[in-house]
């Protein structure tokens, strides 16, 4: 439902809009294949997808720049979670597109990390090497994910202070971000 919604959200969404015309339609489409939001859309325009937990408002998307879109559905009683960073009508910046494939490297390669008997920590590390190595180290502030289920955040999660071993049933998401004060962010985040 998630992956629908997102994708029903891309096909309308276009320069011009603003991020809260982008929230809404994430709205309608999680009404539409669910019982509604599993939190509050975050939707960033530009610069403001440098901002983690950006609260959206009047900006708007230009072609070219990065939107950022974190978004879940509630679907019988339980919680999707799902983070794009996008680029709509023009060839992204050359650093924005940098940015996206570290970003989507450490996602894929904390993905492939994660098996059972594994400790949280050692997932987040996974991630964070990914982004240190690149450079962009001190622009990734956040643990790299959290328990999913009945509630958006349940434990335990992918951070450098978590030695929970992983166990076959866990349901976890998985997001690194870089975010470049004042100029752009990425954020991928999948659920594992």
């Amino acid at each position: 439902a998630n992956d629908e919604a997102l994708a029903r959200v891309l096909r309308q969404v276009r320069p011009g809009l603003s991020e809260w015309d982008v929230r809404r339609l994430v709205r309608d489409a999680a009404e539409t294949l669910g019982q509604g939001e599993a939190f509050e859309t975050v939707a960033c325009a530009g610069r403001n997808a440098a901002e983690c937990h950006h609260q959206p408002g009047m900006a708007r998307l230009r072609a070219g720049q990065a939107l950022l879109i974190d978004m879940g559905v509630r679907r019988d009683h339980y919680c999707s979670d799902l983070t794009r960073t996008v680029c709509l009508g023009a060839a992204p910046a050359p650093e924005l597109a940098e940015i996206h494939r570290v970003v989507l490297e450490a996602n894929r390669k904390a993905v492939r990390a994660i098996r059972p008997g594994r400790r949280c920590c050692d997932i987040d590390l996974v991630a964070r090497r990914v982004i240190e190595r690149a450079g962009y180290g001190e622009y990734f502030g956040h643990s790299l994910g959290h328990g999913l289920g009945l509630e958006v955040h349940e434990p335990p999660s992918f951070s450098a202070a978590c030695e929970t071993l992983l166990e076959p049933g866990m349901v976890m998401t998985v997001e690194p971000g870089i975010y470049l004060p004042g100029r752009c962010g990425v954020r991928v985040e999948d659920v594992a």
